[in-house]
């Protein structure tokens, strides 16, 4: 998709799972007009329904140059789209 890309993922994300995420941040953002609390939200609540478990969505405007974050699981993806960043991750 234009405007969609996955910058890292870790060793446990498997292709399809990358894709449901994508696939779930597009929606989300389509849904929420870009409102990132509500959008940290759908995506997380998505997640847990679809694959279970505990999961946390952070969304940050792309803008915001520098951040840094620790101790990731091994399942995680950080995806650009449109002007928003999603590190999204499972517990």
């Amino acid at each position: 998709m234009p405007g969609l890309k996955v910058n890292e993922k870790g060793a446990l994300m498997s292709p399809a799972m990358a894709e449901y995420i994508t696939d779930t941040i597009i929606i989300a953002k389509v849904k929420n007009g870009g409102d990132m609390s509500k959008m940290a939200k759908a995506i997380r609540k998505k997640l847990e329904e679809h694959f279970g478990g505990s999961w946390h969505a952070l969304v940050i405007k792309k803008n915001n140059a520098e951040w840094s974050i620790n101790g990731l699981s091994h399942t995680y993806i950080d995806v650009d789209h449109g002007a928003h960043t999603y590190v999204i991750f499972k517990n």
